[in-house]
Parts: C-alpha cells; structure tokens; sequence
C-alpha cells in the first residue's frame, strides 16, 4: 500500500481547502464565485432601474413595460496558478523503495517533517492564488486591471507571474471617478483630503452617497468606504471634521473607532481598512542571498472607494479544468518529471471577476500621489 498519499490530487485538495484567505483581504466579497462552462466570457452589465408598474381600471388592458436595458462585456478566464517542487530526496522520504507504511519512531519522524514541508509548499501556492484573486477583485473594484502588475518587473526569470498581457476597463462612469477637488461634483471650495484645513470629507461623502443613490438606486445606509489607514489619518486630521465632533483631545487627533461610529451613526456608511499587499522579490546580481522583498499595496494610499453590501456587483466566473476533473473551482496537480527525478505540484483555477453594475461604485483620489512601502531585506 502506498504511503504519499499526500502527493495525489485528491488529498492535496483537501488540504488546499482548508487553507484560509487572509482576513486583510475581502475585496473577493463583492465578487461571489459562479460557474461558467466556456473560457470566452460575454457578460450583461445592467442599467439599474426602479421602473414603475401600471395603475389601470379593473376593466382595464395591462400593456407591456420596456425590456431592461444591457450592455456587454467580454474577457477571457484566465488561468491563475502556482508551482513548486518536490526533489527525489524529500519524495523518497515519504516511502523509501520497499518500505512499508512506517508513521512512528526514527523512519516516521523523517516522513513527518517532509510531510510539513510539502503541506508549507501547499500553502504557498494556495497563498500566490489567493492574493492574485484579490488583486484581480481589488483592481476590478477600483474600475481597471492591469496586468503584469504595477511595480513588477516584466523579464525576470525568477518571477513565476506567467505569460497574460492584458488591460481590462469596466468602463465605470466618467464622474464615478474623480478626485476629491472636483468642485462640479463636490462644489465651489472642494479640496483634496490631504488639504486638512479647507478640505470637506464629510460634505463629501454625503454628496458621494446622495449619487450613488441618484444614479444606482442603492441606499446609502448600506454602503463600504474602504480606504487605508493613511485616509484614515488624514480625516483625524481634518479641522472640519474635528470641529464637526466637538473633540477636545490634547492630540487633536481622531481614532479610528469614533470615526467609524460617527460614520455608520450619522451618514449609514461602514468604513473599512483595507491593508493587503503583494510583493516581489529583487534579488543581487553577485550575490544570490542578498534578497529584497519589496511590497505594493493592492488599493494606492490616495484612493477610497465605496462600494455597497446586499447588492450583486458582479462575480468571480470559474470554469471547468482538466485538473479538477472539468470541474469548476480551484484544482491541485502533480507531475513526475525525469532527469532530474522530482515532483512538481501545484494550485490553480480558472477564473475572472466580472462587473455587471459599474454605476454603483465610486471611486474618489483624495491625495495626489500614493505613499509606497519600504523594500526589506
């Protein structure tokens, strides 16, 4: 009987599932999984209406009402995947030519420690899925995805972000994406954030909400504001809303805890903290140890976005694979190689998130540039 039964698809899997998604991301949350069965995806973006249905006499003739009204768009599923590999040395201790199934003593303490590592190899790859699933859902919530991403570098041979060279625009309207010193949307005296004095958030998010719903139908009392910790500070700063709140602190600062309350309290929005990242390594011409990781923030310090809960933006379209037995979802895989003898195993899926009500969200830059991160060795 066979002993690496941790390297078939069906186990791995299981553990794949069993992984979580890192709290710091939820942009998949607006982007609920749905099965496709085609690669070629034509999707319908709908005009949000609250069309009115008839009054008539009892003896009267119902007539037909207008068709909604669709655009399209269409994309690709993309096949998103991780890789690494498992040498002959780390599979021969799983079960060594002619050995039984030994879990205990010397022999069982070598198959456990391999067995972690392989599972540490699982997460991994499971980890590279999800926070490239996240990008995708981020970006697509932010109106636009680019891919490479920004800040990776396009031709390195140690950068496994595969071959796709893409652009997608999910045409949000044009004054659902502006900067906070637009004073035909926010009127005369509008400012960026990053102007603590003069700058209005409060007006602005008011004004931000009464659009969404004017233009969306969506209640403003059930809508997300994510933004970063730094917009966050920039509104402690803010003499207006200081001054709004009546707050005394010696600090002159807000907390994060009484601007959420005032906001979910007073305007109906929750506001989020959104903090994940993705990064790539830079690794020294001379010396291979000397490795920099460097990191980029999946939504940029200057931009807050608000997006609303209990309605369907849109969905994350997953399609059948060869791995998974074509079956939609996410798949694991295992392929023996030769010369050098070793086992390359990974985590996949095919998918693609799709936005079928742009006008719902909002998009504002409330600073002129983003602040970055600091690369770390």
């Amino acid at each position: 009987m066979a002993t690496n039964d941790i390297l078939t698809p069906r186990f791995m899997l299981e553990v794949v599932e069993h992984i979580p998604i890192p709290r710091n991301y939820f942009a998949q949350e607006y982007f609920p999984t749905r099965e496709v069965t085609d690669e070629e995806l034509t999707w319908d973006v709908l005009k949000e209406e609250q069309n009115l249905a008839g009054l008539y006499s009892i003896d009267g003739k119902i007539m037909s009402g207008h068709e909604a009204i669709f655009g399209q768009m269409f994309a690709d599923i993309c096949r998103i995947g991780a890789a690494r590999t498992v040498s002959e040395s780390e599979w021969r201790k799983l079960r060594d030519p002619g050995m039984v199934g030994i879990r205990t003593g010397v022999v069982g303490d070598i198959r456990a420690e391999i067995e972690r590592k392989i599972a540490r190899k699982l997460v991994d790859c499971t980890r590279e899925v999800n926070a490239t699933m996240e990008y995708l859902c981020m970006n697509a919530l932010q109106g636009y995805i680019p891919w490479p991403p920004p800040g990776y570098p396009k031709s390195a041979s140690e950068y496994a972000i595969g071959n796709a060279v893409m652009t997608v625009d999910y045409n949000f309207p044009a004054d659902h994406k502006i900067r906070a010193d637009n004073t035909t949307v926010f009127g005369t005296g509008a400012a960026l954030w990053s102007d603590t004095t003069n700058s209005d958030p409060v007006k602005a998010i008011q004004v931000i909400a009464e659009k969404i719903e004017d233009d969306a139908g969506i209640p403003a009392d059930s809508l997300d504001m994510i933004m970063t910790r730094r917009t966050v500070r920039l509104m402690g700063e803010n003499t207006k809303l200081r001054n709004l709140m009546k707050y005394t602190d010696i600090a002159g600062l807000l907390n994060f805890g009484l601007i959420a309350r005032y906001m979910e309290d007073y305007l109906g929005i929750r506001p989020r903290i959104y903090s994940a990242q993705y990064t790539y390594r830079t690794v020294g011409t001379s010396d291979p140890s000397d490795i920099t990781i460097n990191r980029i923030r999946m939504l940029n310090t200057n931009k807050v976005l608000f997006v609303p809960r209990g309605t369907q933006i849109g969905d994350f379209a997953t399609s059948p694979a060869q791995a998974n037995n074509w079956r939609p979802g996410r798949f694991t895989w295992r392929k023996e190689e030769q010369n050098p003898w070793r086992m390359e195993i990974g985590v996949g899926i095919n998918g693609f998130p799709r936005m079928i009500k742009p006008e719902c969200i909002f998009v504002v830059q409330v600073e002129e540039d983003p602040t970055g991160l600091k690369s770390k060795k």
